[in-house]
C-alpha cells in the first residue's frame, strides 16, 4: 500500500458510515423508501449499508454465515430504529442555537489534527493528498459531523441533567443484585460499580429522550417493517 494510502486509511471507516445516506431530494426512483422522518427519507440503500457493516462485525466475531444471516434478520427493526433516531437527533441539532457552529468547529479541529499528524500543514493539503488516493474529504466531514451532532445533542439535552450521585450503599446494593454484570469483579469495587451505574443511567436517560423525540415526530415506515417497529413509534 502506498504511504499516502496508509496515511489516510482512517478515512475508509468515515466514508463507509455515510454511503447510502440520501435526502428526499436525492432519493432515486429505484431506491425504495424504508421510512420517512418528518419528511426526510431513509432509503433501502442506507439500510443495506448498515446491514453490510453489521455482517462484517458479526463475521469477524467468528459467527458462521448462517448465524450472521439470522442475526442480521433478527435485528432489522433495531437497525431501522437506530437510523430513525439518528435523523431525529440531526434534526433536533438544527433547532439548538449555536450548536451547529460548535459542531462545525469540532469537525474542522478533527480534520486539521489528522492533517498535522500526517505531516501536512492544513486541511487543504489533506484534501489534496486524499484526492490523489481517490478519497473524498467532504464525505469524511459529513460522517464526522453526524457523529459529533449526535454526541452534542445528547450532551446538551440529556447528560447535563443526569444525576451523578451514587452513594456507597447504592453501589453495593446494585452490585449484589447484578453480579452477572461483573464477571471479572469477584469482590465489590465501589469505583467500577459506580461507573457502571452512571453508564446505565445515561443509557436509560438517552433512550427516554429518543422516545420523546419520536413521539413528537411524523414517522412513517414501509409496510413490511411497520409491525416490528410499532412498539417504538406509538
Amino acid at each position: 500500500m502506498p504511504v499516502e494510502a496508509k496515511r489516510f486509511a482512517w478515512v475508509a471507516v468515515c466514508i463507509g458510515a455515510i454511503i447510502g445516506l440520501v435526502s428526499a431530494q436525492q432519493a432515486k426512483n429505484d431506491d425504495p423508501v424504508i421510512a420517512r422522518v418528518n419528511g426526510q427519507i431513509i432509503s433501502a440503500s442506507r439500510l443495506d449499508k448498515e446491514n453490510s457493516d453489521f455482517r462484517e462485525v458479526l463475521a469477524a466475531s467468528g459467527m458462521t454465515a448462517e448465524q450472521v444471516a439470522a442475526e442480521v434478520d433478527k435485528r432489522q427493526s433495531d437497525i431501522i430504529l437506530s437510523l430513525i433516531n439518528e435523523v431525529l437527533l440531526i434534526q433536533r441539532a438544527k433547532t439548538i442555537p449555536g450548536l451547529n457552529d460548535e459542531i462545525e468547529q469540532a469537525v474542522e479541529r478533527e480534520v486539521l489534527d489528522v492533517a498535522k499528524k500526517s505531516g501536512l500543514n492544513s486541511s487543504a493539503d489533506l484534501e489534496a493528498a486524499m484526492k490523489k488516493e481517490g478519497l473524498d474529504l467532504a464525505a469524511v466531514r459529513t460522517s464526522l459531523r453526524t457523529q459529533y451532532t449526535k454526541s452534542a445533542v445528547f450532551s446538551r439535552e440529556v447528560d447535563v441533567n443526569l444525576n451523578q450521585n451514587v452513594t456507597a450503599n447504592e453501589a453495593k446494593i446494585y452490585y449484589d443484585a447484578n453480579r452477572s454484570k461483573f464477571p471479572e469483579m469477584p469482590a465489590f469495587d465501589e469505583t467500577k460499580v459506580r461507573q457502571a451505574i452512571l453508564i446505565e443511567r445515561r443509557a436509560e436517560a438517552r433512550e427516554e429522550y429518543l422516545k420523546s423525540l419520536r413521539s413528537k415526530a411524523v414517522i412513517t415506515v414501509a409496510d413490511n417493517y411497520r409491525a416490528a417497529l410499532a412498539k417504538y413509534l406509538n
